[in-house]
């Protein structure tokens, strides 16, 4: 029993380890109350408008409510996150723009038998590949990219006109909003950059932890050890 139990595969260990998070780090504290009740103003304001400027666009009411969704959650970080990479004025337009691209494309190669599930999956993965590479990560931009591919016929039919009305065109309208409403806040400024270099950094925190396991792992026995035989 003791045998089993020492063979018991160490990098399974840390793989769950992770789990338990980065011991020490703090939470983040709460905006103030003025702070947060500016936000949900904004963001109420903003979707009013952009809600508005969608239901004018010649798509079925599913398809509106489905590209609604996608700028209700950049509105969340337009009003809540404004200083964060994803945020930016770059990544809004730059990662919207590519999501789009690819759930047209996406929509146009695979079937519609199976859109609503391999399609779907195959569009969020191209979009979050291409969005990385090209430092332009926008969330709610994989949300446009399903849309393209689940929407109705008649959205598919629009083809890459789909890119420039809605998608872009509400983004652009989006991202309007945010500049003129955060700025009439005292102290808010918005964009931090209208060029997104300020590359992802991640904590110190975070590099000590990754690099402790990975030491350990290469000082644990390799994965053949484990293997029968």
């Amino acid at each position: 029993m003791a045998a089993n139990a020492d063979r018991t595969p160490h990098w399974i260990v840390l793989y769950f380890r992770k789990w338990n998070g980065m011991v020490g780090v703090k939470s983040r504290p709460p905006p103030a109350l003025t702070e947060t009740f500016f936000s949900m103003l904004a963001a109420f304001a903003s979707m009013l408008v952009v809600a508005g400027v969608i239901r004018l666009s010649p798509i079925t009411t599913s398809d509106q409510n489905l590209l609604l969704s996608s700028f209700g959650a950049s509105a969340v970080l337009l009003y809540h996150e404004i200083d964060a990479p994803v945020t930016q004025p770059t990544n809004v337009l730059g990662g919207t723009l590519l999501s789009s691209v690819i759930g047209v494309s996406v929509a146009r190669l695979i079937p519609r038998s199976l859109s609503s599930w391999l399609g779907g999956a195959v569009a969020v993965a191209l979009s979050i590949g291409a969005m990385g590479l090209s430092n332009t990560m926008h969330p709610p931009a994989g949300a446009i990219a399903l849309t393209a591919v689940i929407g109705s016929d008649y959205l598919k039919g629009l083809g890459f006109y789909f890119v420039l009305q809605p998608a872009l065109f509400g983004t652009v309208v989006m991202l309007l909003c945010a500049l003129l409403i955060n700025n009439l806040h005292p102290v808010r400024r918005f964009p931090r950059s209208w060029f997104n270099v300020h590359a992802y950094q991640p904590s110190q925190e975070r590099c000590d932890d990754v690099a402790n396991d990975s030491a350990e792992l290469q000082d644990s026995r390799s994965y053949s050890d484990f293997m029968p035989g």
